[in-house]
This record gives C-alpha cells, structure tokens and sequence, in this order.
C-alpha cells in the first residue's frame, strides 16, 4: 500500500492507495522532513532548515541540493533516469522546480514554494 496524494480543487489529500505515480514519490520526498519517517530515517527533505535561513544565493543553492539530495533514491533505484531542481523568486518567495527524467525519457515537472528567512 502506498500513500497516494490527489489534487482536488487545488489541494492535495492523502489516501492509502496502490500509485505508481512519480508526480506523488516527489511531493512526498520533498515533503516529509528527513528523518522523521519511522520506516526510513533517510527519506525525506532537509528543506524545512531553509527557514532559518536568510534569503540569499546561498539559501537559493541549498534549496537545489536538498531536493537532489531528496529525489536521488529515484535514480538509485531506476524510477528515475536524472533529477533537475532550479530556483527563482515569484511573488517575495522561493520557488523549487524539479524536473525528473523517466527511465524512458518522460518528464515529470513539479514546483513548490520553500520557505526562506522566517
């Protein structure tokens, strides 16, 4: 059984369902903060530390590492061929953009807002 997140009218709700989709392996990865998962203590994302973080190019470039860092299970384990992650400013806030390449050369693009300097 896996944890399935679906988008309905623009938020996301977390079922117990069978999904082999990328899309939600990555908002869980980047979601869940690394080490608080009892089932694996490695997965997860280390994005939350950005919050103590001020926003600067630095902060910009931890955001990009942190995601690799939480997508690359994917490649380890073949779901995924290569990540992506940029980073810009939209409205005052930190924007992550990963791209995942699938084994057969499909791409899955996901953002979301990481909160910097709180």
């Amino acid at each position: 059984m896996d944890l399935q997140i679906n988008v309905q009218a623009g938020k996301s709700v977390l079922t117990l369902g069978k999904t082999g989709s990328l899309l939600n392996n990555i908002i869980l990865s980047l979601s869940i903060i690394r080490g608080s998962w009892w089932f694996n203590p490695g997965f997860g994302s280390r994005l939350d530390q950005l919050a103590r973080e001020k926003d600067t190019p630095r902060s910009a470039m931890l955001a990009v590492e942190y995601a690799k860092e939480a997508l690359a299970w994917m490649v380890e384990t073949g779901r995924a061929k290569s990540v992506e992650a940029v980073t810009s400013h939209q409205e005052g806030k930190l924007a992550l953009t990963v791209t995942v390449t699938t084994p057969d050369g499909a791409k899955v693009d996901f953002t979301q807002f990481v909160t910097v300097g709180e």
